[in-house]
């Protein structure tokens, strides 16, 4: 069995420097929708698009090109990881589940590769998620979890709100 090497580590060149300054994030609009999901099936490892529940669509722009995109959805009902985490009693899970959002897919488009450009995107849809939308979902998100393919797991990640 041979290992995979490990990506080298290297800083943005000038260019990419340029690019995640001038990084846009926005939501997807309704009429972009499609677009959005054709990617994620056609480039996502898990080909497929579909969320559940109440869902956003975020999109990383630089000068009208896409260079990644990201969906937000309604969090898993039921999962002991999450939950032990928190230390939520079955009561308070019920009643504090809304304030949960769950990073559905995120997806650096072909030839979007830029160091860093996966973490400058993230800090700017968490900026984003904070602020109340004219929609449900993520109206007051206080945590929001991903999860990364890390072997036989799937590890949850809380990013708890901080306190105002």
């Amino acid at each position: 069995m041979t290992k995979k090497k490990a990506a080298e580590f290297r800083l943005p060149t000038a260019d990419e420097q340029e690019i995640l300054a001038h990084l846009d994030v926005e939501l997807v609009e309704p009429e972009e929708r499609g677009r959005c999901d054709q990617f994620i099936v056609q480039e996502h490892y898990l080909h497929s698009a579909q969320l559940v529940g109440e869902h956003l669509r975020y999109v990383a722009n630089y000068r009208g090109q896409w260079l990644a995109v990201a969906t937000w959805s309604a969090p898993a009902l039921h999962l002991k990881a999450r939950d032990q985490f928190i230390g939520w009693t079955e009561e308070q899970r019920r009643k504090r589940l809304a304030l949960v959002v769950n990073n559905a897919r995120l997806l650096v488009l072909p030839g979007g590769q830029c160091p860093n450009l996966i973490s400058r995107f993230m800090k700017r849809m968490l900026t984003r998620l904070r602020t109340p939308l004219p929609f449900p979902l993520c109206a007051f998100a206080s945590l929001r979890e991903t999860f990364r393919f890390g072997g036989p797991s799937l590890p949850c990640c809380l990013v708890p709100e901080k306190p105002r």
